[in-house]
């Protein structure tokens, strides 16, 4: 996950992606913090079809607290 915020989404080298989270990307998809939070909170109408196997986190502090991590190995 080092490097996430502010990728576009289904571009990091070493991973396969699904269709869905490759398109998401070539549509424009970057992992900003409002991006990431939708995300976090419901990965299946943020990326339909995307691979990711569980049904989101729906704890707004454990949604910040996600996103902190992610941004602190990010830069």
């Amino acid at each position: 996950m080092k490097g996430v915020v502010g990728r576009k989404a289904g571009t990091a080298p070493g991973y396969v992606y699904s269709s869905a989270m490759k398109g998401a990307g070539a549509a424009g998809l970057v992992w900003v913090e409002t991006n990431l939070a939708e995300y976090l909170k419901n990965p299946k109408k943020k990326v339909p079809a995307n691979k990711m196997g569980f049904p989101g986190l729906k704890n707004p502090d454990d949604i910040k607290n996600v996103i902190a991590y992610l941004k602190s190995v990010s830069g």
